[in-house]
């Protein structure tokens, strides 16, 4: 399980660096985290996945947020983590964490959850099952479970996001999709982190800007197939891009532009607009996939995770603090 971290160590500084380029404003420390990365993820990749899950968990930082605290729970039978605020608040976040559908979890992506739960929400970070033990739709199935367990816990979508990062980006623009196809109160807007909508990766951005981004084209094909299956991957259920958007809640969609998926994403946002979706793209020139990964030294990933809480707090506004809400019956 050490084995990324060894060739890490093994290798020079120089020569780790080399192994990509750079691009304007990158700092040493930036260079290095996105160097390490793509040994780490490329290690991921071909890993059995329990090893893997475990070492991304193990790698990621335990952030302590005063006034936040995290438990683990289940919503509608799905488990994961709450990161919450020490003051009640009404106001509510599903967030879907990333990974290529094989590895992260509600622990290893408690940076972005805490730094959520931080600016006024309860956040409820879901463990849904992961290929390749559970492929498609296994991750889809248990989002739209836990979207409805919060409703019948009495988290009304009109105070309810949904949110995700990378894979988990792209599993909540398809649990938009299929909330809206089944007739089920959609929530009052959704945030995407780099979203992987496209498992047929047609942009031209995922050549152009290999030599700069941590993932690479030939660690996604893996990992598409581990999820895919022999499903089609245009199913819109799998890749949203090719969905119909029409009637979807507001979006904000962030996405760097020296990552892989940036063409694919804006494709993505272009036909959302064209659907009539309040959708704001957000462009983030030089930032490579889930820059937000870095906020701990990385001022854009700081920035980002704000710009995040500023877009949901215009979907949801804050209220005073009150009681839990009746539960609603879900059928």
């Amino acid at each position: 399980m050490l084995a990324p971290i060894a060739r890490t160590c093994a290798v020079p500084l120089t020569a780790l660096l080399e192994s990509g380029r750079a691009r304007p404003g990158w700092s040493l420390r930036y260079r290095y985290a996105i160097a390490t990365m793509r040994i780490w993820f490329d290690w991921a990749a071909h890993a059995p996945p329990l090893h893997g899950r475990a070492l991304m968990d193990s790698l990621s930082p335990t952030p302590r947020v005063e006034g936040v605290s995290v438990r683990c729970d289940q919503v509608a039978g799905v488990p994961g983590r709450w990161a919450e605020p020490a003051t009640p608040v009404s106001r509510s976040v599903l967030y879907l964490h990333g990974g290529g559908y094989r590895v992260g979890s509600s622990r290893s992506h408690l940076g972005v959850t805490l730094s959520i739960a931080r600016a006024g929400w309860r956040v409820f970070s879901a463990d849904y099952r992961m290929a390749p033990e559970h492929p498609f739709p296994a991750a889809l199935d248990d989002a739209v479970a836990a979207y409805r367990g919060l409703l019948a816990l009495g988290h009304a979508p009109q105070r309810l996001v949904v949110g995700g990062d990378s894979a988990g980006g792209g599993l909540a623009a398809a649990l938009l999709i299929s909330l809206r196809d089944q007739g089920l109160p959609l929530p009052a807007g959704a945030f995407l982190i780099s979203p992987w909508v496209d498992l047929t990766h047609p942009g031209a951005s995922i050549t152009t800007n290999a030599p700069y981004d941590y993932l690479q084209p030939d660690l996604l094909e893996v990992v598409a197939s581990s999820y895919a299956g022999s499903m089609d991957r245009r199913d819109p259920r799998i890749s949203p891009a090719y969905g119909e958007l029409r009637g979807l809640p507001p979006l904000l969609i962030q996405v760097g532009g020296a990552e892989l998926f940036r063409d694919d994403v804006v494709r993505f946002h272009g036909r959302a607009v064209a659907a009539g979706v309040a959708a704001r793209l957000a462009l983030w020139d030089d930032q490579v996939h889930v820059w937000h990964a870095f906020a701990v030294f990385h001022e854009p990933g700081r920035a980002a995770l704000a710009q995040i809480n500023e877009f949901s707090a215009t979907c949801v506004p804050a209220a005073a603090p009150c009681v839990s809400p009746a539960p609603l019956s879900v059928s």
